[in-house]
């Protein structure tokens, strides 16, 4: 695979990160959820390869459908609205808070029923993020997902 190829999750992989349907070991399902079509193969390999072989894990999630690479713009998948995919991102990254705080936030995420309801969570989300993993972690997700609510 191209080293400049970037892998974005299909809507199967989207599916895959919160309904767990393929028996896929901890390393594979670990980097299904860190692919966000914003890196590259070659900075995911930089990122992992001291715990696992990246290329066989790429290899291993493209054969089973959960990503392409290349695709679009390499933002959002066909099939999926950048909407679902923002609400997609904060709910799994969300998990690193510990605790009620991260529970309570996904509550109120989830009463959320369009992307203005979504965009006024993101000082809460940052919050949330700054608290449990710091304040450039808390910035970096942040505007991600803040890119994705306004994207068509």
């Amino acid at each position: 695979m191209r080293s400049d190829a970037i892998p974005v999750k299909t809507a199967a992989g989207m599916r895959e990160v919160t309904r767990h349907e393929q028996p896929l070991s901890c390393r594979a399902r670990a980097m299904l959820i860190a692919i966000f079509g914003d890196l590259t193969v070659r900075e995911l390999r930089q990122r992992f390869n001291d715990i696992i072989d990246a290329d066989q894990v790429l290899d291993e999630l493209h054969q089973l459908g959960l990503i392409e690479f290349n695709q679009r713009d390499g933002l959002v998948p066909e099939g999926v609205t950048s909407e679902q995919l923002a609400r997609t991102l904060m709910a799994e990254v969300a998990t690193v808070a510990p605790g009620m705080n991260s529970y309570l936030f996904t509550l109120r995420m989830r009463a959320c029923e369009s992307r203005e309801q979504l965009c006024g969570l993101l000082p809460s989300y940052h919050e949330l993020l700054a608290g449990a993993v710091g304040e450039t972690y808390a910035l970096k997700q942040s505007a991600r997902v803040g890119l994705l609510l306004a994207s068509p």
